[in-house]
């Protein structure tokens, strides 16, 4: 029996999943995929692929009012932008990138079975490693970690040439800010509420300007920092903006013996950089080793510490201490000291505190 298409009524009023059932297209929820491996956080669930269809509309009229000519769903799930845009003969090209084979492949029997003709514009490709074609618009609902930075770099380039639109849905706690942090030259056009249960209710929609001098910085502190990571010497924090902070800490975030430098009270400590995250909280970061929470202004320099403290960096990474007698903290000033988890305060000798440098 032939599928019920949908009218555009129906699909302003009709429940996402319906719709779905209408094109033909399968429910991500039906759909087997290691989420780690499609994600890289290992949080985010199949559910938080949709997008609902009339959130969609508004994007979809969004783009016709500005006339806009292309655009990129990037990381699509089952692809529903491209086929509902094309469904509706949209007078734009639009581009659907997913990671999953099994979404494309869905996606892409519905589009043939509806008779759409743009299926080249479906891209099963990796967001974190794949070389970004330029659209004048993209949707962005990526969780943040290696796959956002990829997409954020690839951004910053083509705005050398264009000034993309960006439509962005937050689902995943901290896209929208994190996002502003990274690109300073992001400017918030607009703010449309979203029918879907999101973390945060709004679409925004932002023009990324040409961020030429935002590279040209970055190259400059690059190169400051590797000189200084190579001298095992420091790389004050002092005086950088919040972006310039972000992109600082992203150099070294592989790094095993790179260490933020931490004010706290009365004294300064040592806290890994390697495998640093995003904090919950407005300018915050959060620390593998230890697992704390800082906020920016708390993390003075990033230095890699001399020979005697790098046994006790490396001791801090064995998860597998009891947890009692497990290393927290490297105090470094006014005098080196270590902290465990019990609350046990060790003193080192006072050579330690002559080596340290100042920074």
């Amino acid at each position: 029996m032939a599928l019920l298409r949908p009218t555009l009524t129906e699909i302003q009023n009709l429940p996402a999943q319906e719709i779905d059932r209408r094109f033909g297209l399968p429910s991500c929820l039906e759909v087997s995929l290691d989420e780690e491996e499609a994600y890289g956080d290992g949080l985010t669930g199949a559910q938080a692929l949709y997008t609902d269809y009339r959130d969609l509309l508004i994007i979809h009229n969004d783009l016709r009012e500005r006339g806009l000519t292309s655009f990129a769903d990037l990381g699509a799930g089952n692809c529903r932008s491209k086929i509902l845009f094309d469904y509706l003969d949209s007078p734009f090209i639009s581009a659907a990138y997913e990671f999953a084979h099994e979404r494309i492949e869905g996606a892409k029997k519905c589009y043939r079975d509806l008779n759409l003709k743009d299926e080249k514009n479906f891209f099963n490709q990796d967001l974190r490693s794949c070389d970004l074609s330029s659209y004048e618009s993209f949707l962005i609902y990526l969780p943040v970690g290696e796959t956002l930075d990829h997409v954020i770099e690839k951004l910053k380039v083509m705005s050398l040439k264009s000034t993309p639109l960006l439509y962005v849905i937050e689902s995943h706690g901290d896209l929208i800010p994190y996002l502003e942090d990274r690109l300073p030259h992001l400017h918030l056009l607009k703010k449309e509420e979203l029918h879907g249960d999101r973390h945060d209710p709004f679409l925004r929609i932002y023009q990324l300007e040409n961020s030429q001098a935002q590279i040209e910085r970055e190259e400059a502190l690059k190169e400051k920092a590797t000189k200084a990571s190579m001298d095992s010497g420091g790389f004050s924090l002092s005086g950088l903006k919040v972006w310039e902070l972000w992109f600082i800490f992203s150099l070294f975030r592989e790094d095993s013996y790179a260490q933020f430098l931490v004010r706290e009270d009365n004294f300064k400590w040592l806290a890994s950089v390697e495998k640093w995250t995003y904090g919950i909280q407005k300018d915050t970061l959060e620390t593998h080793y230890p697992y704390r929470i800082h906020h920016l202004n708390q993390l003075q320099a990033i230095l890699w510490p001399p020979s005697p403290f790098k046994e006790y960096v490396k001791e801090r990474r064995d998860l597998f201490k009891p947890p009692l007698s497990a290393l927290r903290k490297i105090i470094v000033s006014p005098k080196a000291a270590l902290e465990f988890a019990g609350g046990e305060i060790q003193v080192l000798d006072e050579s330690f505190t002559l080596r340290f440098p100042q920074i």
